[in-house]
């Protein structure tokens, strides 16, 4: 006597009807990707920072050069890095202002700056790394899209609360920088 099977094995197997999770409101998707867009708009301050820096330093060269008695520097190579100069600042101006108002054109200035920092030791590639994540990223795709300009139009509302560890944290750093500025002035 055969023994008979009821199941049959090669037969595909059964789907089993799974709802759908309910789609998020703004405000659900704003929670999600707030810290993310907290982060981009702090990489935006970086930017207009590094322009501000990139500024200072051609006009020192300039102040220098001209007080110091030498000539004008406007030699071939001079220009070629004062040219590479005034793009970066540009860059760094357009990444600053387009990431702080969360504009999708501000990616391709802000991968620029952070794919060239990345080539910059000693500290060029964390900063690099960092920026190329937060511009491509999933969220970071989300928030620089025109439909989250929206959810954020939507939920005027909700804010980004910094914990009070880097507030402690930016005040100790400031500290310790004013005091370096201290000691090489009057030193």
């Amino acid at each position: 006597m055969v023994p008979v099977v009821e199941e049959n094995p090669y037969q595909a197997p059964a789907v089993q009807e799974i709802e759908a999770p309910p789609a998020m409101d703004a405000e659900g998707i704003r929670q999600q990707h707030l810290r993310h867009e907290a982060s981009l708009k702090g990489f935006g301050v970086l930017c207009y920072v590094g322009a501000a820096f990139n500024c200072y330093a051609v006009a020192m060269n300039y102040y220098v050069a001209w007080y110091s008695g030498a000539q004008r520097p406007v030699a071939g190579d001079h220009m070629v890095w004062l040219g590479i100069t005034i793009a970066i600042i540009v860059l760094q101006f357009s990444a600053g202002y387009g990431l702080r108002r969360l504009v999708p054109w501000s990616r391709i200035p802000a991968a620029i700056l952070s794919a060239v920092s990345v080539t910059r030791l000693p500290i060029g590639p964390l900063f690099g790394a960092y920026g190329l994540y937060l511009v491509f990223s999933a969220k970071g795709r989300m928030v620089l899209s025109p439909a989250y300009r929206e959810i954020v139009a939507q939920t005027p509302h909700l804010r980004y609360r910094t914990s009070s560890a880097v507030k402690i944290l930016l005040v100790v750093v400031l500290i310790i920088l004013a005091g370096i500025i201290a000691m090489a002035i009057f030193a």
